[in-house]
This record gives structure tokens, sequence and C-alpha cells, in this order.
């Protein structure tokens, strides 16, 4: 196979990666629809990842230090405070308005970056996050009415993507001071941990042994959605610019609007068209601009 072709085909690999993620959105909506709690979800996710790297990790258990124990606890504090907060969220919001709204992670990403690095975001960064304010305006606007309906599924679904910002700044922090695949196991481990606390002390329900369809929902949340999705994405960036695998990446939130108006959760109503399509426009141009930027760095 020719280079081209096989940069084409883990292109492919990549839009299929984020397709996968889409579905997640519908599969957990559904899942809390049949009353699976997030606890429960989040646990089945963490412990099965954390899981799977073990056999990995035999050489990197020497490196266990402060720097990664105390960074995994952080970054899967934060992880675990992100997805239960998304996940939350969609019990009171339809899985596009979900995707979109936690799209919104990469306009908050450089405010993080600039506390954490001391790096000030460029002036196209305020620019995009002014576009991205009106396009999340226009998502909550009811034409009909004129009223703007901004409820709790939203402010949590928002707060999750404000926490996945400063989980990917805290990982760049800690992986230039620790190992990156210690903190990765570390952080899938804590972040275990506390779903299964929440998971006893809030919900306490035995849903594994739940004689219902809905357990399948929790294994394609664990099975495709996170160990799949996650190994095809680490094989196709060995040969795709990350830069360039981030903005086909970010398309996810696209195939979970189209999913969400296939399974019928949302109509296709003009401000999700109008307002959706604003968001992502401001993402992909700071997707575009942070790719600009690094490759003129290289040369």
């Amino acid at each position: 196979m020719e280079k081209q072709d096989k940069h084409n085909l883990w292109i492919g690999v990549l839009f299929l990666t984020a397709a996968i993620w889409g579905t997640g959105f519908i599969a957990t909506k559904m899942a809390v629809d049949v009353g699976y709690s997030s606890s429960f979800m989040m646990l089945t996710r963490f412990l099965i990842s954390a899981l799977v790297l073990i056999p990995f990790l035999r050489k990197e258990f020497r490196e266990l230090n402060k720097i990664n124990w105390g960074g995994g606890f952080l970054v899967g504090l934060v992880l675990f405070l992100g997805y239960a907060f998304q996940t939350e969220g969609i019990r009171s919001c339809t899985p596009s308005m979900n995707a979109l709204l936690t799209a919104t992670s990469i306009l908050f990403l450089p405010f993080a970056v600039w506390l954490l690095f001391k790096q000030r975001p460029a002036r196209f960064v305020f620019i995009c996050c002014a576009i991205a304010f009106i396009g999340i305006l226009l998502l909550t606007l009811d034409l009909y009415t004129m009223q703007f309906h901004f409820g709790i599924g939203e402010i949590l679904t928002l707060l999750g993507a404000f926490l996945f910002a400063w989980h990917s700044a805290l990982i760049a922090w800690f992986a230039q001071r620790g190992s990156p695949t210690m903190i990765h196991f570390m952080q899938m481990l804590f972040a275990c941990l506390l779903s299964a606390i929440w998971f006893i002390f809030a919900d306490g329900r035995l849903e594994l042994f739940r004689p219902n369809k809905g357990m399948l929902l929790i294994l394609w949340l664990a099975l495709p959605c996170t160990l799949l999705a996650f190994w095809l994405q680490s094989l196709a960036q060995r040969y795709v610019h990350p830069s360039q695998s981030a903005m086909i990446l970010s398309t996810e939130s696209l195939f979970a609007s189209l999913f969400s108006v296939l399974f019928g959760f949302d109509a296709l109503r003009l401000n999700l068209l109008l307002g959706g399509g604003i968001l992502l426009s401001a993402i992909f141009s700071l997707e575009l601009r942070e790719r600009r930027a690094a490759k003129e760095k290289k040369t």
C-alpha cells in the first residue's frame, strides 16, 4: 500500500472513531432512560479501561512516585467530575445538545493552559469564544416563542466541558514531570474508585444483574466506545498528525447530532442547524489556527 493510501486509510479510521464516540451520547441517553445510574456507567467504563492497561505496565510500575500518584489522583478526580456532570446533564437535555456543548471544551482549554503554563491565549481565541457563545444562545433559543431554554442539563454539560478542558491541560502538565503511561493508568484507577464510592453510597443497586436490554448499552459504552475507540485512536495517530487527528475527532459532536435526529431524540430544527453550525465553526476555526501555529513552529 502506498504511503498516501495508508494515510487516507488511517484518516478514515479516525472518522470511524469519531462516529463510535458519537454513538456513545445516544447509548448514554438510552441507558439513563431505562434507569441506569451515572455512577454505574462510569464505574464500568473506567474499571474495564484500568484492567486492560495492567498487562502493559509491568516496567512502568517501577516509576510510581509522588508525581505519578498525585498527578494520577488529581487528573482522575477532574476526569471523574467531568464525566459525572456530562452524564447527569444528558438526563435533562438531548444527545445533540450534550455533544455540542461538550465540544466547547476546546474553547476552555487555552484559558486552562494560560493558568498552568503562563501562556496567554491569542486574541483569536477570544473571538472564537464570542462566536461560540452566539452559537450556544441560538441552540437554546425556541424560535417559536423567542425564549431561551438553558436548563440544568445544559448547565451541567457545560461544567463537564470546562472540566474536560482542565483534564487535558493537567495531563500535559503532569506528563512533562512524570510518566505519561502511569499517569494515564492512575487516572483511570482513581476515576474508577471514585465512581465505585459514588455508586455504593448514592445508588447502591446491583444494576449489573438487572435483567433488561439496557445492559447491552452499558457493554456498548465500555467496549466499542471506550476500549475499541481509544485503541483505534492510538493506532491512527501514529500515521496522522496530531492537529489533523484532533480536527477529525472533533466531528464526534456532528455524528452525535446526526444520530440524535435519526434515533428520534431531536427534530431537525432550524436553531439546531444554525446554533450547532456557528458553534462548530468556532471550534474548527480554533483547531485550524492551532494547526497552523504548530506548523509555523516546526518551520
